[in-house]
C-alpha cells in the first residue's frame, strides 16, 4: 500500500513542504547555472581583450641617436636646441631631458586636456624644422607615451676587447633579426654604438692615368644607395693626403 501523506493540523501536507529551499528550487538553479556558463564561454571567445587600457598620457618623448658623440657636444648641438624649439608648442607645461654619449631624450609634459594627436603633429613639425640644423648623423624620433610604444626590455652590449663598430654590427645584424622573430615582439631598436666607416684612399697617379677625378669616385659611391657618404678635403701640404 502507498504511504498516506502526513497530516498537519488535520490537513494533508503539501508536496515539498519542509524541504530546504535549494532542494525545492534545484531545477531553476541548475538551469540558471548552465545558462550563465554557456553565456560566459561564448563571451570569453568573442569579446576583444586588451591587456592595457587605452589612455592618452600628456607626454611626448623626442629620442635622438647620434652614434658616439661626446656628452658635452650632444648637450650643446642637439639637446639645448630641441628644448628651446619645443617651447612654442601649445599646452606645454614642462620639459625635461636626459643626455648621454651619442643619445638624448627630451620629455615634453603637457596639460591633461591637450589633444595628443594634434600636439604630436605639432611636435613633428618642430622636429622637421630642426632636422636641417642638426648634425647629418643625428636621427630624431618622436613618440607619444602609450603602453605599447616604449620598449619593455633593454639590453646593453659592452666589451673590453670587441670594438664599438663590431658591437654595432652584432646588435644590428645578429641580435635584432632574431628578436624581431620572437612572438609578441613589436619592434626592436638599436641605439648608440659606432657605425662602421670605410675610407677610400685614391692614388693621384692612377687617377690621372685613368682620367678619373675624386668627384667621380664620390658619385660612384653615392650610386650604391647603401652607404652614407661623408667627405673630407685634404690639402696638398698636409701629411695625411687621404680623402674619405
Amino acid at each position: 500500500m502507498e504511504p498516506r501523506p502526513e497530516l498537519k493540523n488535520g490537513e494533508p501536507r503539501a508536496k515539498g513542504e519542509g524541504m530546504p529551499w535549494f532542494q525545492r528550487l534545484s531545477s531553476p538553479v541548475l538551469f540558471l547555472t548552465i545558462m550563465l556558463a554557456l553565456i560566459g564561454g561564448y563571451l570569453a571567445f568573442s569579446i576583444p581583450i586588451s591587456v592595457f587600457p587605452n589612455t592618452d598620457f600628456p607626454r611626448i618623448v623626442i629620442g635622438v641617436d647620434n652614434g658616439v658623440m661626446p656628452i658635452d657636444q650632444m648637450l650643446v648641438t642637439i639637446t639645448r636646441p630641441i628644448e628651446e624649439a619645443v617651447n612654442s608648442v601649445p599646452g606645454l607645461t614642462g620639459v625635461r631631458s636626459i643626455t648621454s654619449r651619442g643619445s638624448a631624450e627630451v620629455d615634453l609634459f603637457l596639460d591633461w586636456n591637450s589633444d595628443m594627436i594634434l600636439t604630436l603633429q605639432r611636435v613633428d613639425a618642430v622636429v622637421a624644422r630642426l632636422q636641417s640644423e642638426m648634425p647629418p648623423t643625428a636621427k630624431l624620433e618622436t613618440h607619444r607615451l602609450t603602453f605599447a610604444v616604449f620598449p619593455i626590455i633593454g639590453y646593453s652590449l659592452t666589451s673590453d676587447s670587441v670594438p664599438q663598430n663590431r658591437l654595432w654590427e652584432i646588435a644590428t645584424y645578429d641580435l635584432k633579426p632574431r628578436m624581431n622573430r620572437l612572438v609578441g615582439v613589436a619592434s626592436v631598436i638599436v641605439q648608440g654604438g659606432r657605425v662602421p666607416e670605410f675610407q677610400v684612399t685614391p692614388d693621384p697617379a692612377r687617377l690621372v692615368s685613368a682620367g678619373v677625378t675624386v668627384q667621380d669616385i664620390l658619385d660612384s659611391v653615392k650610386k650604391t644607395m647603401i652607404i652614407a657618404l661623408g667627405t673630407r678635403s685634404c690639402g696638398a701640404n698636409t701629411d695625411d693626403n687621404r680623402c674619405a
